[in-house]
């Protein structure tokens, strides 16, 4: 089904893989609507899905305004996602990549932004993640919450998820000390 979208937007003929003509041609698709339905996808983008209870009120802060029944369509319509009573999901799982590489970077920082501070409350590891990706740049306070993130997860025998906290937060590093001992740490799958 993906291979028409994909056949036009390669534009580098059979040479490119399936998987990277699929994104541009998703991306293509992104970047031709509204801000509205933009702002809408990359809402779920960097959720990942969820709830539309819990994705609306995200777009909605992002364009200021109330989602319209003719956003959902323009962005259902476009083929990209398909929503449900309990959940958004993406119609391919190269939908939500391309989102995130085609969307304005102010938009992406926004996004998390705003799930940061709906989740500030009920996930402190989900307010951590979304809130690093949110900052400009290092911040050791956004940091220290994503090591405790790892601390948490390694506790559960969440390993592999202990491992991408520690990575995130030795970017989130402003030292250089506390960046290579996460990196350490997160090398050795063992919380710092």
């Amino acid at each position: 089904l993906e291979l028409p979208y994909a056949g036009k937007a390669s534009g580098e003929g059979d040479n490119a893989p399936l998987s990277l003509a699929l994104e541009r041609a998703f991306a293509g698709q992104f970047e031709h609507l509204t801000t509205q339905a933009q702002a809408l996808l990359v809402a779920v983008a960097i959720q990942d899905g969820g709830a539309p209870a819990e994705v609306w009120p995200i777009a909605e802060t992002l364009t200021g305004t109330g989602l319209s029944a003719d956003t959902m369509d323009h962005a259902g319509t476009a083929g990209l996602i398909t929503v449900h009573d309990d959940s958004v999901t993406f119609r391919h799982p190269l939908v939500r990549s391309a989102i995130q590489q085609a969307a304005n970077p102010d938009l992406l920082r926004a996004a998390h932004r705003a799930w940061a501070l709906a989740v500030r409350n009920v996930d402190p590891d989900r307010h951590a993640w979304h809130r690093s990706w949110a900052e400009r740049g290092p911040d050791e306070q956004v940091a220290s919450e994503l090591e405790a993130a790892a601390r948490r997860s390694f506790n559960r025998g969440a390993v592999a998820a202990a491992q991408r906290w520690l990575e995130r937060a030795a970017v989130m590093s402003p030292d250089r000390r506390s960046r290579q001992e996460r990196l350490l740490a997160a090398a050795t799958r063992c919380p710092t």
